[in-house]
């Protein structure tokens, strides 16, 4: 996916190693083998929510094709 190594790389800036966060909402994912969860960062934000207001991730109910965050990212 375009923009996928970047947006890994952001993340791992985010949350460096023995980075504390709270999962809440934990449950199986649909397609098996993975696990859904609610990431609460340390200062209270939805990690989710962070990602998408910084066009690292796009909002998706799930229905319909996935759509793709916008690449190259405005910055």
């Amino acid at each position: 996916m375009p923009g996928g190594l970047e947006a890994r790389a952001n993340l791992t800036l985010m949350l460096p190693v023995n980075t504390r966060v709270v999962l809440t909402s934990v449950k199986d994912d649909k397609y098996g083998g993975r696990m859904d969860a609610v990431i609460t960062l340390a200062d209270g934000r939805d990690l989710a929510t962070v990602l998408v207001e910084e066009s690292w991730a796009v909002a998706w109910n799930g229905v319909g094709k996935a759509p793709l965050p916008p690449w190259p990212r405005g910055e």
